[in-house]
């Protein structure tokens, strides 16, 4: 079983990740990155780095947006990638205002300039832009993540891993328990041995998680709702450590 510990986890790729989740790209797309800026005129020239706070926009700037608009980028076939900033939400999913600031200062609106013009879209945000986001990409047809309060156990532990490595043994242990009877788990929480046993009367998981690179989606998606959510290990309250929210353009 994959249990790995936070020392075994590689560096983060950047490369790997987006090889592994959202396959490789099909050449010539366009990519930008969000981040939530109370100050808007700190996008321009990237000023907000010079700030003592804004964490999460920081690494936004430095994991995800100077790798896709250098070499990197490239060699995935990204042409471009650029920054905008928008005002915080002050909540998780709730709905950005429609006014955002790029780092030339052009001023620009999700629903004219980036939903129709970008085919991938990270947001990388203090508070989780998933839902509306998630509804953007349905009615422009765009690739997008959502990575809220992005830090370093973040990166060098959920989004690092191999994710086909993860989903083969996943599927491997699906297969063991598939239609069993009953499920006996043992663990020890806080020092405290508990066991517990759940009957399954022989039904088949309602889930399959196995992770299909070639499609570009986790398994199920019996509601439409196009998904990859992989939970943190240091996340057990949130189900939103790396979310991505997609419709590929090219199969």
């Amino acid at each position: 079983m994959y249990i790995p510990n936070l020392s075994d986890f590689p560096s983060f790729s950047l490369e790997r990740l987006l090889k592994t989740c959202f396959s490789l790209p099909c050449g010539d797309l366009k990519s930008c990155v969000l981040i939530d800026l109370h100050d808007l005129e700190s996008i321009k020239g990237s000023a907000f780095l010079q700030s003592a706070n804004l964490d999460v926009q920081k690494r936004a700037h430095s994991y995800f947006f100077e790798p896709l608009s250098g070499e990197l980028g490239k060699s995935l076939g990204i042409k471009s990638c650029d920054l905008f900033a928008f005002k915080p939400t002050g909540g998780s999913n709730l709905d950005p205002e429609d006014f955002l600031v790029s780092t030339n200062g052009d001023e620009v609106t999700f629903s004219d300039h980036i939903c129709p013009n970008y085919d991938l879209v990270f947001a990388i945000t203090d508070y989780s832009l998933t839902a509306p986001l998630t509804a953007m990409a349905k009615k422009h047809d765009f690739r997008g993540a959502t990575l809220h309060g992005l830090n370093d156990i973040i990166l060098n532990s959920g989004l690092s891993i191999d994710y086909n490595l993860v989903s083969r043994q996943a599927e491997l242990f699906r297969s063991y328990l598939d239609k069993a009877d009953i499920f006996k788990i043992s663990l020890n929480v806080l020092k405290i041995n508990m066991n517990l046993r759940s009957s399954a009367v022989g039904k088949p998981p309602k889930k399959a998680m196995a992770f299909v690179p070639q499609v570009l989606q986790i398994l199920p998606i019996s509601l439409l709702e196009k998904f990859i959510s992989f939970q943190t290990p240091h996340q057990v309250h949130s189900p939103l450590g790396f979310r991505m929210v997609q419709y590929p353009r090219c199969m």
